[in-house]
């Protein structure tokens, strides 16, 4: 008896996920085309663009250094863009940098940073912003949980953890792009 219940069960909540799990629409419907308005474009291109993404929860935070978990993580990645992103064999491509110098020792990365890297009010997006972003990580008054990712840089370790400066840190903007 209590078998035949845990099987009756399971199959119930099977079956209301599997409802939950539905468009609304049928199968068979045929897409709707979207209607054209006088200059011949298409109405959702006439309309602002809009990125819509079930996400489940709400996230953390979408400042950069707060949101450190996963719900967080999937907006700011389809918003915001780092320097390199990984590529699809996973080893690092140009993103908001065109490309980046490492020295002869391995310690010194210089990136450029594109000259069409806008955000999105259309100001330039500058070597300056990327500084302030790594240093604010590090920020102890930040108290990301991330900061730790920022440990491989000279003077961030010592910094965050409130026995340094942020004068010690060795993130620099040499200039507008690099």
């Amino acid at each position: 008896m209590k078998k035949n219940w845990l099987l009756s069960s399971m199959a119930l909540g099977f079956a209301v996920t599997m409802a939950a799990c539905t468009t609304g629409g049928s199968a068979d419907e045929e897409p709707s085309e979207p209607n054209e308005n006088e200059e011949g474009e298409n109405e959702e291109q006439a309309e602002d663009k809009i990125l819509l993404l079930n996400n489940g929860n709400e996230p953390v935070s979408l400042d950069p250094q707060i949101a450190f978990e996963a719900v967080s993580s999937a907006p700011l990645n389809n918003i915001m863009e780092g320097l390199a992103r990984l590529g699809p064999d996973h080893t690092p491509e140009p993103a908001t940098a065109e490309s980046w110098d490492i020295s002869d020792d391995g310690l010194t990365f210089t990136f450029y940073i594109r000259d069409d890297a806008n955000w999105s009010n259309g100001d330039p997006v500058t070597a300056e912003d990327f500084e302030y972003a790594w240093k604010r990580l590090i920020d102890p008054d930040t108290g990301s949980s991330a900061a730790f990712l920022a440990d491989l840089i000279e003077g961030a370790t010592e910094f965050s953890e409130g026995e340094g400066t942020v004068d010690d840190v060795k993130v620099t903007a040499l200039d507008e792009k690099r």
